[in-house]
């Protein structure tokens, strides 16, 4: 055997395993690693995203919905959304753009891959993002929901589903079980205490979250009329329907970090939770403004100077009996990526 033929049959033994060395790298990219329910995905660009919820409903709507929000609807009896949410949060100090966070997302059902529409909310969770060239700054967080269209009779309890993303380079999948839309209704009523578990405040209770604000419930009441602190000649108030009263639950909240905020995106949202019923309302937020003699419910308008405070209200209108009733009732509050929990009774 001649040198060039072992000289060659080297090369094709390099050549060979750096094919066979390819090809795996290949395979290992093609994979999608996979991630759990509320399993914290960090990528590299400093976007955290987590599953939060998964569930079939017929309108998708924002989290923290109350006037003039848009929604998602197939307007079809026969079809229903099948809707992944998640927590996504921007931990880097520099705006990311909403299009640059998650590439590609499909859903995979009997054995088919879905592409499926992506729906930003608001950072205060009452209407979705109406453009990708939106941004989210540093800080942030926001709920993204991966939504899909399915025929209600693909529809049945148990039935096996995945969420593949593609999100900076790397590939994700979550691997879930669809519920029937009776059997997610009859869910959401049974576990409604569980969803809104979070920390216990009291009425005066300072409570500090450290380089966002400091806040502090100081007075719950039902009331026929809500009105600001300081009447002085005219101002603005709101009047309960008969039958009817509002909730108002007074809170100070100081700016507690170092730059000017818009108060909108520092106070989250909050509702009213009836345990007993199974019902929530969502509470709608109202700054008391010009030294408290007035009410405004654009509170999207301002902007809160840093150890600057302000008081604001969250108020709902309810029916007689939630007021009369004696089972538990708790004010949610979310901010800044936590519940707290007032308990009225």
């Amino acid at each position: 055997m001649s040198n060039d033929d072992t000289s060659l049959k080297k090369l094709l033994k390099i050549i060979l395993i750096g094919l066979i060395i390819f090809l795996v790298i290949f395979w290992i990219n093609q994979k999608h690693k996979k991630i759990e329910y509320e399993e914290t995905v960090k990528l590299s660009n400093g976007i955290e995203f987590t599953i939060v919820k998964n569930r079939i409903t017929k309108k998708l709507l924002p989290t923290n919905y109350t006037n003039g929000y848009s929604y998602y609807s197939l307007f079809n009896d026969e079809k229903s959304i099948l809707d992944v949410q998640a927590k996504v949060k921007n931990t880097s100090d520099k705006s990311i753009k909403i299009e640059d966070i998650f590439k590609k997302a499909e859903i995979r059902i009997d054995k088919k891959n879905y592409t499926v529409t992506m729906a930003f909310e608001e950072v205060n969770g009452r209407d979705f993002f109406e453009s990708k060239e939106r941004t989210i700054e540093a800080g942030q967080e926001l709920i993204c929901h991966f939504g899909l269209g399915i025929d209600d009779d693909k529809i049945s309890d148990g039935k096996n589903a995945s969420l593949k993303i593609k999100a900076n380079g790397g590939k994700y999948e979550y691997q879930m079980q669809i519920k029937s839309l009776d059997a997610e209704i009859k869910n959401e009523k049974s576990v409604i205490n569980m969803n809104y578990q979070g920390q216990k405040v009291e009425k005066d209770e300072l409570i500090s979250i450290p380089n966002v604000c400091d806040f502090k419930i100081l007075d719950v009441n039902f009331k026929d009329r809500v009105e600001p602190n300081n009447k002085v000649g005219s101002y603005r108030f709101y009047t309960a329907s008969p039958g009817r009263k509002y909730l108002d639950a007074v809170i100070s909240v100081k700016n507690s970090s170092s730059i000017e905020k818009l108060l909108e995106d520092m106070l989250g949202y909050g509702t009213l939770v009836d345990v007993k019923n199974d019902n929530t309302y969502n509470l709608v937020k109202v700054v008391e403004e010009n030294n408290g003699t007035n009410l405004n419910n654009q509170t999207s308008i301002y902007k809160i100077s840093a150890n600057q405070e302000m008081i604001y209200h969250v108020i709902v209108e309810v029916p007689q009996d939630v007021i009369n009733d004696t089972g538990e009732l708790y004010i949610n509050l979310y901010m800044n990526g936590e519940n707290y929990m007032y308990q009225i009774r």
